[in-house]
């Protein structure tokens, strides 16, 4: 590798001095996103749908997520008695105490369901007294030891299926410990080294020979851009920036390599998440079928464009002449086929990717059972994968407010609470952000300029 030009510049080179840094012309990238023109109005246009998605997303959230605490009597034919209130000492106790809120009352159906079990009195009379009920997870009783709801049905009691209590969202935030938050961040910053590994031998197969020490710095200067700078998808405009500034003359290659390690990374989550959906029990049966066919879709169109004669058939390469950004989508489409003729990159690609989302699975994960979750690692994987990849569709600025959607509802769909799910999605957020702030600090790393340069061949050989 030829030496770039801070290699050869020494610390006080006037024109080292008078170079932009990343900062600057990241930030004047940013800024020319917002000019007058097509493109200008089209950016303004995008922040205003994702503002909106935001807003609808809050919306639905406000609509699902209870800031109550609740007690849930489910009956064995699907219906339930559902109360609100608050949980007296710690919920996470195999038996509590639960104090119905002031004037709670029941539905009409509640009313039936009660009635019809010789509960109505008895439950109607709790409710308007300041007496705590009493629920396990085979009964639920009155203070004065009177039976309501019971796993037997006996006699002038609820047949209950399911007891079950859940806190709401205030609770749940409010006992958070801080300190079991710390795992989770550490299974960020290693999924973040992978990510880094991968691209860094991206770079080397276009032609970007850059030193591993290197790619970290501007991964993470990427993820520090992305946290404070709105509007940037995963900091890719910085890590281009970044490389572009030691290859001046690659800076098309530069750009495919962050383009292509996105795919990588998006099919390895399609594929995780597919393997676990497909893997789990009867309460993800409904997605099974549509995540198949979405999966098999995806590596079908895969396999189908890496084969010369189906490339041939298609007039693919015709196609591709006619397109706005042809010279662009030809550089995207050589370095694609670049990756496929180094099968052992290809697997050690895969293995990274795989590798980071099975992390980023066990930092939901530490997330989630930080806040008492009862889901296993396999249900918060397949919810990552799942939210993650239609969070990916940029409707809404990194996917805020659809993620936390997405979580919610997967949660409450797997048996968790819709609660949990929704701060499970925003506290794994904070933990990015707070990662990505990191990059801030990363980038005041020295570059290494006393190094000796490396060659394409040495940096190709790790």
């Amino acid at each position: 590798m030829s030496p770039s030009p801070s290699d050869q510049e020494g610390p006080n080179d006037p024109t080292e001095a008078a170079r932009p840094s990343v900062f600057d012309e990241v930030r004047r990238s940013a800024a020319g996103a917002g000019d007058a023109g097509p493109g200008g109005a089209r950016a303004i246009a995008l922040r205003v749908l994702g503002l909106a998605v935001i807003g609808l997303a809050v919306w639905v959230i406000a609509r699902n997520v209870s800031w109550a605490d609740s007690l849930r009597i489910e009956t064995g034919d699907s219906e339930a008695i559902e109360l609100e209130g608050a949980i007296e000492g710690a919920w996470r106790d195999d038996a509590i105490a639960f104090a119905p809120r002031e004037g709670e009352t029941l539905a009409p159906r509640e009313r039936d369901l009660a009635r019809a079990a010789g509960a109505l009195g008895a439950l109607e009379a709790a409710l308007g007294t300041d007496g705590a009920l009493r629920a396990s997870a085979t009964e639920v009783t009155l203070a004065s030891g009177e039976v309501i709801a019971h796993a037997d049905g006996r006699e002038g009691s609820l047949a209950a299926a399911r007891i079950a209590w859940r806190p709401g969202m205030a609770r749940t935030l409010r006992e958070i410990d801080p300190l079991r938050l710390l795992p989770a961040l550490g299974f960020l910053v290693l999924a973040s080294l992978t990510v880094v590994t991968r691209w860094w031998r991206l770079l080397s197969l276009n032609q970007c020979p850059t030193r591993w020490y290197d790619a970290f710095r501007y991964t993470y200067a990427g993820l520090f851009f992305n946290a404070v700078v709105p509007g940037f998808n995963g900091g890719d405009v910085a890590r281009v920036v970044a490389v572009v500034r030691d290859h001046p003359d690659r800076r098309a290659d530069a750009l495919m390599t962050v383009v292509v390690d996105r795919a990588i990374g998006l099919v390895a989550m399609v594929v995780l998440g597919t393997g676990v959906i497909l893997a789990s029990d009867e309460r993800l049966d409904a997605l099974k079928l549509p995540v198949a066919l979405f999966s098999a879709l995806l590596l079908a169109g895969l396999v189908a464009y890496f084969l010369p004669w189906v490339r041939r058939v298609l007039r693919f390469d015709a196609i591709v002449s006619r397109l706005p950004q042809a010279d662009r989508i030809r550089r995207l489409d050589l370095a694609a086929r670049a990756l496929v003729r180094h099968p052992g990159e290809v697997a050690l690609a895969a293995a990274l990717s795989f590798g980071n989302h099975l992390l980023g699975g066990l930092a939901v994960y530490s997330v989630a059972a930080a806040l008492g979750t009862t889901l296993g690692l396999g249900d918060w994987i397949a919810t990552m994968a799942i939210a993650n990849t239609l969070a990916a569709v940029p409707i809404s600025p990194g996917g805020l407010g659809v993620g936390e959607v997405l979580f919610g509802s997967l949660a409450a769909t797997l048996g968790s609470t819709y609660a949990i799910g929704v701060t499970t999605s925003l506290l794994y957020r904070l933990a990015l952000y707070a990662m990505s702030l990191l990059g801030g600090l990363v980038m005041l790393l020295p570059r290494g300029r006393g190094a000796a340069p490396l060659s394409r061949d040495a940096v190709a050989g790790g």
